[in-house]
Parts: structure tokens; sequence; C-alpha cells
């Protein structure tokens, strides 16, 4: 029977890491073929007319405040000066971030190596995640969020069971910087919420 998984056990963490490694090489390939397009002209000539300011970030944009959206994308922007490059070393070290991310939530629910390993070749190589490197503003509305609302998931888990205060203090943080991004964040956020009250790490069974 396969064994949960251990965290400090190298041969499974050799394998998460060749797993993530892979599937980085995928997602590389599509990077590598994108380029500045449609949502991303139309921001470029905004802020190319516009200095950091409060009124800048707080403005509705399609009808959403996403002030940590516009501060990424006017960041960016400067920096690039147009050049692509920078938007691909950004998304693919998020791409990374995001495949560790997810794998640090997946090993609180002690599910077995082979579980393990599966859900993260689904997560890794989901069509739904790989899509949204087709452009810039894809990854900045759709990936970035996913990456803080894991983590903030991750850490509110972690504080109902040990209590830390660090675990609070960033989950807290990244709650606040999802909802930044993208204001429906933060009703999301109630039903994770709910999950984790509920949550019960050695009674929940996983087929649930």
């Amino acid at each position: 029977m396969d064994q949960l998984t251990n965290d400090k056990d190298p041969k499974q963490d050799t394998v998460n890491l060749l797993i993530i490694a892979i599937s980085t090489a995928i997602v590389l390939v599509f990077v590598k073929r994108t380029f500045w397009v449609a949502d991303d002209f139309v921001y470029m000539q905004i802020l190319s007319k516009s200095d950091l300011s409060w009124n800048l970030l707080t403005q509705s944009y399609n009808q959403h405040v996403v002030p940590l959206f516009i501060f990424s994308w006017w960041f960016v922007y400067k920096i690039s000066n147009g050049n692509y490059i920078y938007a691909e070393i950004i998304m693919t070290a998020g791409y990374i971030y995001l495949c560790i991310s997810f794998l640090s939530l997946i090993k609180l629910f002690h599910l077995t190596s082979r579980q393990t390993h599966f859900l993260l070749i689904m997560f890794c190589t989901s069509l739904l995640i790989i899509h949204n490197f087709l452009w810039w503003a894809a990854f900045l509305s759709f990936l970035l969020p996913i990456i803080l609302i894991i983590n903030f998931t991750k850490h509110s888990i972690k504080f109902k069971e040990s209590h830390k205060k660090i675990d609070f203090a960033l989950g807290l943080i990244f709650y606040i910087a999802s909802t930044l991004y993208f204001e429906k964040m933060a009703i999301y956020s109630i039903f994770i919420l709910i999950f984790v009250l509920f949550y019960d790490n050695y009674n929940l069974n996983y087929k649930k």
C-alpha cells in the first residue's frame, strides 16, 4: 500500500521537483511563442500617458477596481520599455511559484505520494492554467490571483492547526493582496474560510 506523503522524503521531493521542472519546460514552449497582444496594448496606451498615482490605481477598469493589477502592469511597463522578455521572466517565475504553492497546499491533506503526484501533474498541466500564459494581461488577471488565493488557503489551514501568528499574518497578507488584484477574490475567500472551519486534517476523507 502506498505510504502517506512524507515531507522529508528526498525521493518524493525529487519526483515532485521533476514534475514541476517538466511542466515548466512545457509552459516555456508557450511563453516563448507569445508577445504583447489584445488587452496588453490597451493597458500600454493607458499607462504611457499616466504616472503612478492614487487616481490611476483606484479608477475602474472594465467595471473592476484592481489596484495591484494596475501597479504590476505599470511596474513591468516602465522597466520593460516594450521588451517582452521581462514579461516572459516574470510569468515563468510565477508559474514555478504557482506549482510549488499548490504542492505545499495539497501536502497539508496527508495524501499518499501517488495521489500527490497525480494532483500536481493535473494542476500544473491543466489547460486552464497553461492557456493563461498566452498573453501578459491574462497572467496578471488570472494566475497571480490564483497564486495568492492558494497561499491564503494554505496559511488559513495551517493557522487553524497550529495557531501560529506567522500563519495568521501571512494568510491576511495573501488575502488582502488577492483582493487588491481582483476584488471578487474577497467573495471567493468566504467559501475558502467556510471550508477551513469544517476542515479536519486527519478525519476528512480525501474522496469526499
